[in-house]
């Protein structure tokens, strides 16, 4: 039920915000630098996590 909900919809797993503050927090702790991302960089990482985790959600769920 949850995994068609992922598919039909165009709403994000995550919030755009939040999502935005996790990749920033996640180069910080690997590179140790400050970077700065483009609204449009972050878009396609994004839509790009959406994706796989609703790939992953229904490949997850047909071998239970």
């Amino acid at each position: 039920k949850e995994i068609r909900y992922f598919q039909k919809s165009t709403k994000a797993c995550i919030p755009k915000a939040s999502f935005a503050r996790l990749v920033r927090e996640i180069s910080e702790k690997l590179t140790g630098l400050n970077l700065k991302f483009t609204v449009g960089s972050l878009m396609a990482l994004h839509v790009s996590f959406n994706r796989i985790y609703v790939i992953s959600i229904s490949s997850l769920t047909s071998f239970t």
